[in-house]
């Protein structure tokens, strides 16, 4: 399942829990994190498992801490607002996951960090070899027409639903209703 975290993404966790995948099925919880490019840092790769970090990649170099009082530096700001949400990455994908733990599925948080989203989201369908992605979508940005109805659907949701195929994977997308009482919309 791709998530970005919104209250939308929790209602697909659920609904893909208890109508889509089964106990037997590898899952992943799969959030790719906007990342500003820099031509400093190039940290893209950070991976979550069951919400405690396993790994990270980062080329950029650690700076050493100062022992005066002198004012935060710009490096030290943007460590400090990326590590807060590094903390809201996590708890808001633990959020998530206690639907699946409590349906007893197995599953991997994988979360990655870069400037394109909707590239890297693709890119990291295809590296792990997904076949199946749930994607949910609101109703933003560009038209997107199938034989059965229009929909307006976000940019993440078009371009992954254009490419993965591709890769050999699965795309069902959810549309987000558009009243609270609504129900959910599979394309």
């Amino acid at each position: 399942m791709a998530v970005d975290l919104s209250d939308w993404s929790e209602v697909i966790v659920r609904f893909t829990t208890c109508a889509i995948i089964t106990p037997r099925d590898q899952v992943f919880l799969i959030h790719v994190q906007q990342q500003p490019v820099s031509p400093t840092d190039f940290n893209h790769g950070i991976i979550m498992d069951r919400g405690n970090i396993i790994g990270a990649q980062s080329s950029s170099s650690s700076t050493s801490s100062s022992t005066t009082t002198d004012p935060p530096t710009k490096q030290q700001e943007d460590a400090e607002e990326e590590k807060h949400w590094d903390d809201v990455t996590k708890r808001k994908m633990n959020e998530l996951a206690k639907y699946l733990i409590e349906a007893k599925i197995e599953f991997v948080m994988h979360v990655v960090k870069d400037s394109e989203v909707k590239e890297r989201l693709a890119w990291e369908i295809n590296r792990l070899g997904i076949n199946f992605v749930v994607l949910g979508f609101q109703g933003h940005s560009s038209m997107f027409s199938t034989q059965i109805s229009m929909c307006r659907m976000g940019s993440v949701a078009l371009f992954c639903s254009r490419h993965c195929p591709s890769y050999g994977c699965q795309i069902v997308l959810a549309r987000h209703p558009p009243h609270p009482q609504g129900t959910i919309t599979l394309f």
